[in-house]
């Protein structure tokens, strides 16, 4: 469960929390991720981090956890994406360091939204320009991979960059999105198909 807003770490620099499920039916808060514990950094002695928006967007599933956030200290605004495993212990860690896109800049909203399956992730970013276009969207893939033959570490890297053919300036391909394992559903919440004004869309895309 994100919280974006939490203080856990400084003004707004947001959190994320876990739940399991006893054998009860139960479900128990288990453990807190917050940014301050990302940079290395424990206890009072830390220095405030702001502004971070930790939890903008989760996702869950199997051993895998992705969290997003939106540093508004950068210029524009600043969106990125943590990868996290769950150990045998049950304790999330994180893999690597924070993830963009590939060509993704401040104020494109990376993170807005976030669907994971299996070991496929799938992140938008709705005001990224593509091209010319301003605002049109664009949807991140990624998947696990080790770093090289010798060194097995974990590491998710950008697998596939999708975009809307149809695009037009502020189409905020990106709003939301979906993934079943085989098919991402991806809205475009002021899309406006045949002049009708901001009535949206919807595209599917197939692996």
């Amino acid at each position: 469960v994100g919280a974006t807003h939490a203080n856990a770490s400084g003004p707004s620099s947001g959190a994320a929390h876990f739940f399991s499920r006893a054998a009860d039916g139960r479900w128990t808060h288990t453990q807190t991720i917050t940014p301050a514990g990302e940079e290395g950094c424990e206890g009072n002695g830390c220095p405030p981090i702001r502004d971070v928006y930790m939890g903008r967007a989760v996702a869950l599933s199997g051993d895998y956890a992705v969290i997003t956030g939106y540093e508004i200290a950068a210029d524009d605004g600043e969106g990125y994406a943590y990868f996290y495993g769950r150990g045998a212990d049950g304790r999330w860690t994180r893999f690597d360091d924070p993830v963009q896109g590939s060509d993704t800049r401040p104020g494109n909203e990376f993170g807005t939204a976030v669907a994971l399956k299996g070991s496929v992730a799938v992140v938008t970013a709705p005001r990224h320009r593509v091209g010319d276009t301003s605002s049109a969207g664009a949807v991140y893939v990624f998947t696990p991979r080790p770093r090289s033959a010798h060194n097995p570490q974990i590491y998710w890297a950008e697998r596939r960059k999708l975009v809307a053919r149809d695009r037009e300036a502020f189409d905020l391909f990106g709003t939301d999105v979906a993934f079943d394992g085989e098919t991402i559903l991806v809205g475009a919440e002021r899309e406006n198909d045949g002049g009708l004004g901001d009535n949206g869309a919807a595209y599917v895309f197939f692996e």
